[in-house]
């Protein structure tokens, strides 16, 4: 689940933030609430669906972390 698109390392072989094509500056910093409850109501769907005994998340973006600590308590009620 992509929580941030930004990315503060700034790392030389990166193609997505040092480079170019800079259109990620016009995209949103950090995943909205309601993609949250969305893609959590459909995980949990799909689980359901198919009978899974558990379903793995990976947080990732640009840096996650950058979300901070508020919106990361958020995704992961809403996951659990």
């Amino acid at each position: 689940m992509k929580v941030h698109s930004r990315c503060d390392l700034a790392c030389d072989h990166c193609y997505i933030y040092e480079h170019a094509d800079q259109s990620w500056r016009t995209r949103p910093k950090a995943i909205s609430d309601e993609a949250i409850s969305w893609t959590a109501l459909r995980l949990a769907e799909h689980a359901k669906a198919h009978a899974l005994p558990s379903v793995s998340v990976i947080l990732h973006g640009g840096e996650p972390l950058l979300a901070g600590p508020e919106r990361l308590r958020r995704v992961c009620e809403e996951l659990t």
